[in-house]
């Protein structure tokens, strides 16, 4: 079985979503939207998606990942 988390990258809102394969089956382990505050500076925002994608990458470690390009 494999997990592989998925990145739809935004610097407002970045979606994300993790699913666990195993042959041609598939099932959804989580997903969510990592939601950042306008008026912050990008720098904060940016720091925002990366700690709450640490502690997801911590409850559900992926073994690849997939990121949509921008």
């Amino acid at each position: 079985m494999q997990t592989i988390l998925g990145i739809d990258p935004g610097s407002r809102n970045t979606g994300y979503g993790l699913i666990q394969v195993s042959g041609n089956d598939m099932h959804c382990v989580t997903f969510g939207v990592i939601q950042c505050k306008v008026k912050k500076p990008i720098s904060e925002r940016l720091h925002h998606i990366y700690e709450q994608l640490i502690d997801i990458t911590h409850q559900h470690p992926p073994e690849a990942a997939a990121i949509e390009a921008i």
